[in-house]
């Protein structure tokens, strides 16, 4: 992890994670999900647990043990852990905070003997309920206008009419191996997520895929990925909420109104990729299982100021300008057509 000049004392952090890998979306001809992913559809992997866990001890070593921003110990009052309503998020929240506060360190009875079995911490992720408006996602609140700016904006990019074009000999080939019908680049959305998964976790692919297949299909579900929010129509409505709230609590930490000192958002691929949209320095690829996207306000003098890294790296926004760190009246003002009025 990156290190700051000691003047600078780092007084509250954000950071928005995404699920760790997990089973794919759907079912296609020949390949027996079931036998592979036994946890079910979309589900948490153990190796999606694994990746959180260790993203929790990251964390750990540079909000404990580096900064001090929390104590060794679990303060009720510390922390405020928010996943979007899926068990693959929630689950991923939990393991992570498992590697921020690892067994062991867990509260003790008054006779000195651990609470929970092995010094377990419990420490509660909250959930977006049904009807509230995501700010981690706003594509599950808000589904209708998602789908609308996906057939008005995304389907119309150049780059994306192009490469459908392209591909029309590839879709009818896949479409017989994979069993599902392929006319669009957006129909390979789901096929491509499930072999992107089978490849991620060395699985036999369905028979009838070449290995120029796969990487072509993998390619293509990526570039989705990335692709389909990146018009500008889509930044305000994935990005608004998230930032309106980031803009209140960095407020509300200089006026000393701050109620956590860290606050861990569990969400999607989509969500770093909307924020990073917003800020413009768009990801040149998708977040790998388990990224995160970090938000730090430091006390520097008189000055507050703000840093941003993605997976530990500092975060030059907009991309292009040379700056990874505003101070906070300069960053409010660029975030200001983010926020909501």
């Amino acid at each position: 992890m990156l290190s700051d000049s000691n003047e600078d004392k780092l007084l509250f952090a954000v950071s928005l994670i995404r699920h760790g890998d997990r089973a794919p979306f759907a079912r296609l001809d020949g390949i027996t999900v079931d036998d592979y992913w036994p946890n079910g559809i979309g589900e948490l992997t153990p190796e999606g647990m694994h990746q959180e866990y260790q993203l929790g001890k990251k964390l750990r070593n540079r909000y404990i043990e580096t900064y001090q921003l929390l104590s060794s110990e679990y303060k009720q009052n510390s922390i405020y852990a928010l996943s979007t309503p899926f068990t693959r998020t929630i689950m991923s929240a939990h393991c992570c905070l498992t590697g921020l506060y690892p067994h062991g360190s867990g509260c003790r009875l008054r006779n000195g003997a651990f609470a929970l079995p092995d010094g377990y911490q419990p420490i509660p992720v909250f959930t977006i309920g049904a009807g509230e408006k995501n700010i981690i996602n706003p594509e599950s609140s808000g589904i209708d206008h998602f789908r609308r700016l996906i057939n008005e904006e995304s389907m119309n990019q150049r780059s994306w009419i192009d490469k459908g074009k392209e591909l029309e000999d590839d879709f009818k080939k896949w479409s017989e191996i994979l069993g599902i019908e392929i006319n669009s680049i957006y129909d390979m959305m789901l096929p491509g997520d499930t072999i992107f998964c089978m490849s991620q976790n060395g699985l036999p692919m369905p028979d009838g895929l070449t290995k120029e297949d796969v990487e072509k299909i993998i390619e293509i579900y990526l570039y989705i990925c990335v692709t389909r929010i990146s018009p500008e129509a889509f930044k305000n409505f994935m990005a608004e909420g998230f930032i309106s709230k980031l803009n209140t609590d960095f407020q509300h930490v200089a006026q000393g109104k701050q109620k956590y000192k860290y606050l861990l958002y569990s969400g999607h691929d989509i969500s770093i990729v909307a924020m990073m949209n917003a800020l413009g320095c768009a990801p040149d690829q998708n977040p790998p299982y388990a990224s995160h996207l970090d938000f730090e306000l430091y006390k520097k003098n008189l000055d507050f100021i703000v840093r941003i890294f993605y997976n530990g790296d500092a975060v030059e926004f907009p991309k292009g300008s040379g700056k990874s760190s505003y101070p906070l009246s300069e960053f409010q003002e660029f975030i200001s057509p983010f926020v909501q009025k």
